[in-house]
């Protein structure tokens, strides 16, 4: 009879630990997928629009206008849970790393990505 309420308790804890867990996302997982950002302008006056396919190792960019466009596939990238940053390889021939710092907003398919780099984009990404 015992076990009944010790059952009934764990139950209890597990589910509220499983219900934390939903409140804070893995960053490692939350970015993986589509996603794209509204227009915006870079470098130009011109609008234009970025669209960004994440997996788990690679990443690949474009930047449109709905006319023109420039990829860049098969980028590397690396993320730190723990500093809630994703640190990408730039688009240069030389490349160096930018890290942003991710931030997470109540919508689960909206990232923001910022950087502290000097002419740094801030990135507003909607998962597609």
């Amino acid at each position: 009879m015992k076990k009944i309420p010790s059952l009934i308790l764990l139950w209890i804890i597990l589910l509220s630990v499983s219900c934390e867990k939903d409140k804070d996302p893995v960053l490692s997982d939350y970015v993986i997928g589509e996603w794209k950002t509204p227009t915006m302008y870079t470098l130009s006056t011109l609008p234009a629009w970025f669209e960004i396919e994440i997996s788990s190792a690679k990443y690949s960019l474009l930047k449109t206008n709905g006319t023109n466009s420039v990829a860049w596939p098969n980028k590397t990238y690396s993320v730190s849970n723990a500093n809630k940053t994703i640190t990408i390889k730039t688009l240069e021939v030389d490349p160096s790393d930018i890290i942003y710092k991710v931030t997470l907003t109540e919508d689960p398919g909206m990232m923001i990505w910022t950087s502290d780099e000097e002419g740094g984009e801030t990135f507003i990404w909607e998962k597609q």
